[in-house]
């Protein structure tokens, strides 16, 4: 899924493996990519500059986040969805 992609944008992916993040991202509006490997799935994430998605990934962790528990339930059936499809 991310052979077509270019390099510059290969060069800023941040990929996890933990769906509870993915989830979250997702939730705040960014965009993803899944891919497989084996039989485990990796979602990865466009860190640039401008989106913030580090600071984003840093509040996760510090629990400095209010998301709608709505909005975040559906980006985790979204994922679960998409994995398996």
């Amino acid at each position: 899924m991310l052979n077509n992609m270019p390099d510059e944008i290969l060069n800023n992916l941040f990929k996890t493996k933990d769906i509870y993040l993915a989830s979250t991202l997702v939730a705040l509006g960014f965009k993803y990519f899944l891919t497989k490997k084996e039989k485990q799935f990796f979602f990865s994430f466009e860190d640039n500059e401008e989106e913030m998605l580090h600071v984003e990934i840093a509040n996760y962790w510090d629990k400095n986040l209010e998301i709608d528990a709505i909005t975040l339930f559906n980006a985790f059936k979204e994922l679960k969805s998409r994995m398996y499809e």
